[in-house]
């Protein structure tokens, strides 16, 4: 199997904003608050209590189909320094793999020039189709133009195109997780768990529509609660160190916010969230929360013993890099499939927490690809 990989320089974009409502004390260890917003508290336990049932398995994008022989897809991963990045890359290859075909692999470094330049490398290897992580067609337009010009059809995985302006050459289908539902099971959590009384440092990361959406949600919830407060949003930086980098920004945030006025960290990933439970358990900071996204096994093994981090909004990266690749095997196959949305499963230390080394469980999604393929 080939594999290529291009480098990068690293972008960093920052977004600032805040939001203000009535202050009010907060009880330790990110707990309810008599002061909090009952109302909106209740809403968020309701819809927290649906979010924990299991999820099940998508329809099938398309018939079923036999794959085509010798084709080389292209990969271009978000960023292989990144956990996240890296899981899902591995699955597509593996998934690659299964069918047969070769793959060339490309790592944007985290950051739209890194995307870009990699689709472009992608594009002069000639491959037959690319799926793209993360990396939306409004955030590489000139490349993904440059893709369609040369006739290479793109899958975009977890790249949230509807969220922004359209281009002239849209990607030919899209995978992704359902973002704006892990923005919610993150917000109503904090809601839920503090009595409608959050106050909140948000993270989110522009170049990434995935992680923007969530944090948006999020925070529009938040923000809607009488008794809730945003104090501050804040850019995840997009370089290697982003764990150091956050562990940084949040010990900073730490110090400005004393216990009442700081209980809710709202992270847009669990890799840089990281950086964020080791500022709070450097300060001693019980009082202070984290809720996040992707349900990273070190995330996990956080919730597990009760340390910062109560919840993951599980957005099954491997099940969205197998459903890329179906879908990047099935336009090979002549077939026009529908875009998928993978369904997002909350996990907290009371639902669904998994095992020991084990990400959150889901449907078989690799067996019943491989029996859509015909290999099983």
């Amino acid at each position: 199997m080939k594999k290529y990989l291009v480098g990068a320089i690293a972008l960093m974009l920052v977004l600032t904003a805040s939001g203000c409502t009535t202050k009010t004390t907060v009880d330790g260890a990110g707990g309810p608050s008599s002061g909090g917003d009952s109302a909106a508290a209740k809403t968020a336990a309701a819809f927290i209590a649906k979010a924990e049932a299991p999820v099940k398995m998508v329809s099938p994008a398309g018939p079923n189909f036999t794959p085509k022989p010798g084709k080389v897809i292209g990969v271009l991963s978000c960023g292989e320094a990144s956990a996240p990045c890296a899981r899902i890359s591995a699955a597509e290859i593996k998934a690659i793999k299964a069918l047969g075909y070769d793959y060339v692999l490309a790592d944007g470094q985290l950051a739209p020039p890194g995307l870009a330049a990699g689709m472009m490398t992608l594009i002069e290897r000639r491959v037959d189709v690319i799926i793209s992580d993360f990396a939306s067609d409004a955030v590489i337009p000139v490349a993904v133009a440059a893709a369609h010009a040369a006739g290479i059809p793109i899958v975009c995985a977890n790249c949230q195109n509807s969220a922004l302006p359209p281009v002239d050459n849209p990607s030919t289908v899209n995978v992704n997780i359902d973002a704006d539902m892990q923005g919610q099971q993150m917000g109503n959590f904090a809601l839920a768990k503090s009595g409608g009384a959050v106050k909140a440092v948000a993270f989110t990361m522009t170049p990434f529509p995935a992680l923007s959406v969530r944090a948006k949600k999020a925070i529009e919830l938040i923000k809607g609660c009488g008794g809730c407060e945003v104090l501050k949003v804040e850019e995840i930086p997009s370089v290697p160190e982003q764990q150091q980098r956050i562990r940084e920004m949040v010990a900073a945030d730490l110090q400005r916010y004393g216990p009442g006025e700081l209980n809710y960290i709202i992270m847009a990933a669990d890799y840089p969230g990281m950086g964020a439970i080791q500022a709070i358990q450097a300060a001693g900071r019980d009082d202070v929360k984290v809720v996040s996204s992707e349900c990273e096994l070190e995330n996990i093994d956080v919730i597990r013993a009760g340390g910062p981090q109560v919840m993951c909004a599980n957005g099954a990266l491997e099940w969205s890099g197998w459903a890329a690749v179906d879908a990047a095997a099935r336009v090979l196959a002549g077939q026009k499939p529908t875009d998928v949305v993978i369904p997002i499963q909350l996990v907290s230390a009371t639902a669904n927490l998994p095992g020991a080394g084990q990400f959150a469980a889901g449907p078989d999604y690799r067996a019943e690809y491989l029996r859509q393929w015909g290999l099983h």
